[in-house]
């Protein structure tokens, strides 16, 4: 009698996440599978299937299980500054794509040299008391309830100063100004 299998080897494998029926297929060599895109919360139920040249044989239930990733957000985008009539810096930026694995709580904008911090929940701050005489950069970072993700790319690292009220690049030695 010849076995059920076929007697050919295992080709791969075909595991199956429900709610949802999200499958992969993955080759022999690998006994483990990620299932990305899964919901937080939502309880599943895997099944695995091995292949062969004979088919693929009964699956096997293992579950259930409850996704519950803690991530943080990526950095916030379009960052921009400028001043406000009292010599204040006005920064503002776009919410990030990704806000991670549960809602902003909060953004921090950081001044630099100095350090100069302001902590809102609203996608612009505004800083006050800098030096009119000194450049900075300006970077946002967002907060959810597991943790700061990333700093922005920093607005303001090409000798953007504060003078006579206005937020301006400098012009290079020779002319023009930087891209």
């Amino acid at each position: 009698m010849e076995p059920p299998d076929g007697g050919a080897a295992i080709s791969g494998y075909h595991p199956t996440a429900e709610p949802g029926g999200l499958t992969l297929d993955t080759p022999a060599a690998t006994t483990v599978a990620t299932f990305a895109g899964l919901t937080n919360g939502t309880e599943y139920t895997f099944t695995v299937a091995a292949r062969n040249a004979a088919g693929t044989g009964e699956a096997e239930t293992a579950g259930p299980a409850t996704p519950a990733a803690r991530r943080a957000p990526i950095a916030p985008v379009g960052v921009t500054a400028s001043t406000t009539a009292d010599g204040s810096v006005k920064v503002t930026w776009n919410a990030p794509r990704d806000t991670g694995t549960a809602p902003i709580t909060s953004y921090t904008v950081t001044a630099s040299p100095g350090g100069a911090r302001a902590t809102v929940t609203t996608t612009s701050a505004v800083l006050s008391g800098l030096d009119v005489a000194t450049a900075y950069t300006f970077t946002v970072r967002a907060a959810n309830q597991h943790g700061a993700g990333p700093e922005s790319a920093a607005v303001g690292r090409r000798s953007l100063r504060l003078l006579r009220g206005e937020l301006r690049q400098q012009p290079r030695a020779g002319g023009g100004v930087p891209a």
